[in-house]
């Protein structure tokens, strides 16, 4: 029995503490009074554990603003020029020729060479009394470029940007051996005419073949031959060729000359750039025989465009096509 009113005792006295302390409240002037007001953060910052940018650059370089869009550093232009080289028809009359020279002049390119006969290089010759170099009977040169320096087959002009470039003009065309092989019946007397004509011309291409100078070189060549490699790959509708590699296109190669259309045509088949038809009553000769070849230049594109002749009735005639191009000087 005692031992029950014990028990029934603390029981009370528990119950009493959970109800009087569940009904307690802490405000928040009681913490002020029991809870000292001191910061919990010191007046001076924890020092920095990052590294001191230095002095010199604080402030150096302010970041763009955000609503623009940094440009990038200006670049030198390329600089470019185009050329052509216009073979004449043989026997062109003289509005023939005019007409040509109409054209070319619309063309407004900054070179132009012409290879012909010595009456129609006259001729023509006489249309550009102030801009033109006559480098002999069958070469004539035109260019507002400012013109430095003449050494046959060379002309140095100054470029709008002062750069200096170097331009040959040559013509070996009158040596041309097609109208020696209308006559020739076999592959032997072909090669034979073909190797004897190259002796002579070989010599009249030495100063091109001798080029030391510095300046890059722009060759304007009427060789009166068609490169080895178009022989060979357009053979198809061509009865009158013959398995014979001609020499003057890989002679130039080998000098370290390259060909400017043959570097922007990749197929001979597709873009054969025939400057040269000679037609008969018996026969026909299709081929390209007029060159753009370069030294420290690059080709961005070459054309053919034909010149004429505009009457066709008579055979046998001659029908020539100009190759023009566009180039980069690195």
């Amino acid at each position: 029995m005692l031992l029950l009113k014990k028990i029934l005792l603390a029981s009370l006295l528990l119950t009493t503490l959970v109800v009087a302390t569940s009904c307690m409240t802490y405000t928040y002037t009681d913490a002020r009074l029991v809870i000292p007001a001191n910061r919990s953060i010191p007046e001076t910052p924890f020092p920095t554990t990052k590294a001191e940018p230095p002095a010199e650059m604080i402030g150096a370089h302010p970041l763009p603003d955000t609503g623009t869009t940094p440009q990038p550093f200006p670049t030198a232009p390329v600089e470019t020029f185009t050329a052509a080289l216009v073979p004449l028809p043989c026997q062109a009359s003289l509005g023939f020729l005019d007409r040509i020279v109409d054209e070319a002049m619309k063309a407004n390119l900054d070179i132009l060479g012409f290879t012909g006969e010595a009456s129609s290089i006259e001729h023509v010759a006489s249309r550009f009394p102030s801009n033109s170099t006559l480098l002999d009977t069958t070469r004539l040169l035109v260019t507002d470029l400012e013109v430095l320096d003449t050494d046959n087959p060379f002309v140095v002009v100054n470029l709008d940007s002062g750069r200096t470039l170097a331009i040959a003009l040559i013509d070996i065309q009158d040596s041309n051996v097609f109208q020696s092989l209308l006559t020739e019946s076999t592959e032997e007397a072909w090669t034979n005419t073909i190797l004897a004509a190259h002796e002579t011309r070989k010599i009249r291409m030495e100063p091109l073949v001798q080029f030391a100078g510095t300046h890059p070189l722009l060759v304007l060549a009427s060789v009166g031959e068609p490169s080895g490699d178009d022989w060979f790959e357009t053979a198809g509708g061509h009865p009158y060729r013959i398995p014979f590699a001609w020499p003057m296109a890989d002679l130039l190669d080998e000098q370290g000359f390259m060909d400017s259309w043959r570097l922007t045509h990749y197929d001979a088949e597709s873009a054969p750039g025939t400057t040269w038809e000679f037609t008969t009553t018996d026969s026909r000769f299709s081929e390209r025989v007029d060159f753009l070849l370069v030294k420290g230049l690059l080709p961005s594109e070459t054309h053919t465009v034909t010149i004429g002749p505009w009457e066709t009735k008579r055979l046998p005639h001659e029908q020539r096509s100009a190759v023009t191009g566009t180039f980069i000087v690195p």
